[in-house]
């Protein structure tokens, strides 16, 4: 884990034009990526936006996610639902300089 963001939007791009709009150059994949995608009215794709609040120094390794109890096997991509008392461990561990 090597940053924290809040949700800003959830949205569904319905062509390829849409989904590089929707992503504004924020994502992590190239445009010939978000292209092989095909997003269609058929077919949309979500788009997830985050805003940045943080970057985890240091980030939190695979490990300690699953020492913490957050990560139980192979771990999904990017999100999760955590329990109140796993996003406080995980917001302290964070070192953001303020305690929950």
């Amino acid at each position: 884990m090597t940053a924290i963001g809040v949700l800003e939007s959830v949205e569904q791009a319905r062509s390829t034009r849409d989904l590089m709009q929707l992503t504004g150059g924020r994502s992590v994949y190239s445009e010939e990526e978000l292209a092989a995608w095909k997003a269609t009215p058929e077919a949309p794709v979500k788009v997830i936006n985050y805003l940045l609040v943080a970057y985890i120094d240091p980030p939190i390794n695979i490990n300690e996610l699953r020492a913490l109890g957050v990560v139980k096997r192979n771990p999904q991509q990017s999100i999760y639902a955590l329990s109140s008392d796993l996003l406080r461990c995980l917001v302290n561990r964070a070192n953001l300089g303020f305690d929950t």
